[in-house]
Order: C-alpha cells, then structure tokens, then sequence
C-alpha cells in the first residue's frame, strides 16, 4: 500500500543466492492443505494453521487451514476486468490503448508538489508503511532486458507478456522529452498455466510481525543467533541496529553498498522504516534476554517463540488500538467489539485492499522529513541508504522528528518525491 521497492521476482520462481532475502518465491498452482496441530502455542512462520478449518481433512477445494498464509492468490471481491477476461489489462496493451496513459491520469489527478497537512504526525504514515509490509507485498516478474527500449523510447510492442512500460508525453513537465517510456513489469501471477491470471500475496497476511522475523523457514533461521533466542543485530557503542547484508542482483538491490536486513526485504527503503524495524529488533531482543534469565531452563528455540509472541501482541495493540482509531476516526467500531473468532472467515489479503484501498498512504508522505534534533533530511536523496541510521545513529531523531511534524492531508495529492522521484538517487 506505501511505497515499496524490491518487489522484482524472476520467472520460473527459483531461489537466487546469496542469502534467503534474495530468494525468488516459490508458488503452486494446487495449494496442499495443511494438516494442523491445533494445541500448538505459537503461530507457524508461514501463516498456515491460523484457521484450523478442516485440519484434519487431507482434500479440500478451500483449504482453510491455508488461508491468509504465504503465496495465496488475492482474493477477488468482484469479477475482473482484464481486457480478454483473462489476462490482457484494461484498455489492451500499452499501445494501442483505449484508456487514457497512468501518467496521464497522475499529472491530472494526483499532482501537487506540495499536498496540504494533515491532522497527524508523520508517525501515522510511518506506521502504516509498517503495517503494509507485514500484511502485503505482491511481487513483480523480472524482465531482464527491461521493458522500453535502451535510448528510453517507448517501444512499438512489448518486449514480453508481462511487461506493461509507462508511456511519457514528450510534453511532461518531469521528465526530459527524450524520455518516453518507463520500465514497469506486471505483477508475478500466481500461476502461470492459469487461464486467468491472479495475482498474490507473497508474505502472511495476518498482523504476525512478519516484517521482523520473516514469511518462510530459510529467512527466518537465517535472521536467528540461535542462541539465548535472539536475534541477529549489529552491534555499536553498546546498541543494535539490524544486521547488514550485500543488495541482492535484483530485486532493486541497491548502488549505496550495505543494506540492512529483516523480515521483509523492503526494510531499507527510507530511513523512517529502517527505524521502526530497529525498535521492534532490540525490543526482540530485550524480551528474549529477560526470559532467558528466568529460571525455567528453557531452550533456544523456546526463548525466541515466547519472545516473537509478545513482540506480536505487542505489535497489535498497536494497531488495533491506536493505529486503526486513528485512520478509520470516531465511527470506527470500538476496539473490542465483535472480536469473536470466526472460522469461515478467509483472511488473505483482497486484490482491491493491496491495489487501492491500502494505497490512501500514498498520500500522506511527506519530501522533507523532520529529525529531532538535527533539521531534516529529504526523501528523495534517502531511499535505500542506511547511512542516516547506521553509522549516522541519527535513528531516535528520525522517530523524535515523526512525532512532531505533520503529514500530508489524506487526499488525491501525491508529492513528489514519490510521484516523480521515486528511488531516484538510486538510478
């Protein structure tokens, strides 16, 4: 729903080196149910076995015991609207189109190079970056040739099916008038002999923290010490920040050297992020050395599950009652009501809430980020660079900074920085 960066993944999926953060995602296009142990205490790192459904049964169409886990197709709360029906986006492709171009339609709509402040700090839109990155991330195919051609021109057909570039007027006021396509690749289906084409969700859809401790069994292990239930954190001057790691070949790796690593791969994109991924790491970490010390004799594994299951209650007091409040204002329901657990409730994530709903955070960012102390630092010149936080310990700033200053007012308004400059000093 924020911006996001990273999200290529190559076609077939196969899992890429170096490490488990650069892994394509491996799907299926016939989910095998799960069979589930329904006294098991802690939440399975997949998001399987939430709903225990029909755990015991070994076929169903439905598969409850799936749902909400890792690499579901979205769910559809209305029929698509692909050209064919099947595949071929609205409008047809690129060119020839019967739809006015995106880009078109963002300098009509959505261009304001400074959107009106809102009523919140720019803590709200951090959180909810946050939040996306726990519930949400749809991956891209990789087109290793890209999809416009090498002078920038836009092409005369696509490169491959799932491209889908971005054509530019030579008139638009952002861009030179030599340059008129961007690369931009469809979103990865979910099955690729499908007949309709869906897209998915390559991470859990449940508020599990997975942002922290990962979707999969190889990233999570790899985040790990695996001793006294820690996890793994680069220590300076006596304080942790996230463990560092090399970009990775794709996936938008970045030109700025090391980058941090978490749960989610997404974790460097701005500066405000990488810190509230380093308050849930040492807040981890904490709990873990307090359990430790408790004369219980527990083990590795034990430590870090009571201490990843506080750290998730934690995480949804947060957003249930303070987060959602907020965003959803005085007729949201109260927070309490209607809890009850329903298990014909399907949890994974909706096509509409991961394309537009969950895009209103566009809206709120700001290009100019206060810290407090220390002035401001600007978005655009920040994405992928870790510098701020580490070694720059600039980190308590960056929070102190969100708590005081404004966000943008949630609106059609997009600023610049991600509307036109978007990784731009990545490029």
């Amino acid at each position: 729903g924020f911006p996001s960066g990273g999200t290529a993944i190559p076609l077939p999926f196969r899992p890429r080196p170096p490490h488990p953060g650069c892994e394509g995602f491996l799907t299926s296009c016939v989910d095998k149910c799960k069979v589930c142990q329904p006294c098991n205490k802690f939440r399975s790192i997949d998001g399987t076995c939430n709903n225990l459904g029909t755990s015991l049964v070994s076929s169903s169409s439905t598969c409850p015991t799936n749902w909400g886990s890792t690499n579901k197709a979205f769910r559809r709360l209305t029929a698509n609207r692909y050209q064919d029906s099947h595949s071929v986006p609205t409008g047809g492709w690129p060119v020839p189109t019967t739809l006015p171009t995106a880009r078109a339609v963002s300098n009509h709509v959505h261009a304001n190079a400074a959107p009106p402040v809102g009523q919140h700090t720019m803590l709200l839109m951090q959180l909810g970056q946050f939040l996306d990155h726990d519930i949400s991330f749809t991956p891209e195919t990789e087109i290793p040739k890209g999809c416009c051609r090498r002078n920038g021109g836009f092409p005369s057909s696509p490169h491959s099916s799932n491209c889908f570039p971005m054509q530019i007027s030579p008139s638009d006021p952002d861009f030179p008038s030599s340059l008129t396509c961007r690369d931009l690749a469809r979103s990865a289906p979910k099955c690729s002999t499908s007949l309709v084409r869906e897209q998915f969700n390559a991470i859990t859809a449940y508020l599990d923290s997975s942002q922290v401790y990962g979707s999969d069994e190889p990233l999570a292990n790899d985040l790990r010490t695996h001793v006294g239930g820690r996890l793994k954190a680069t220590s300076v001057s006596g304080e942790e920040y996230l463990p560092m790691i090399s970009p990775c070949p794709v996936y938008g790796g970045s030109p700025l050297g090391k980058q941090f690593q978490a749960g989610d791969r997404r974790v460097t994109e701005n500066p405000g992020l990488q810190s509230l991924h380093t308050v849930f790491l040492r807040e981890h970490n904490r709990l873990a050395d307090q359990i430790a010390a408790l004369p219980n004799g527990w083990n590795d594994e034990r430590i870090y599950q009571e201490a990843r299951r506080l750290v998730i209650a934690q995480w949804q007091n947060v957003v249930y009652g303070e987060w959602l409040p907020e965003v959803l204002g005085p007729d949201a329901p109260a927070h309490g009501t209607n809890t009850a657990y329903s298990p014909t409730e399907d949890a994974t994530i909706a096509n509409v809430f991961a394309t537009a709903a969950f895009r209103f955070g566009h809206s709120l960012i700001r290009g100019e980020v206060d810290m407090n102390p220390g002035g401001h630092y600007e978005l655009t010149e920040n994405f992928g660079d870790i510098s701020l936080v580490y070694p720059g310990g600039e980190m308590d700033s960056i929070l102190k900074g969100n708590t005081g200053q404004e966000m943008s007012k949630s609106d059609k308004a997009i600023h610049d920085s991600v509307r036109n400059e978007l990784f731009k000093n990545l490029a």
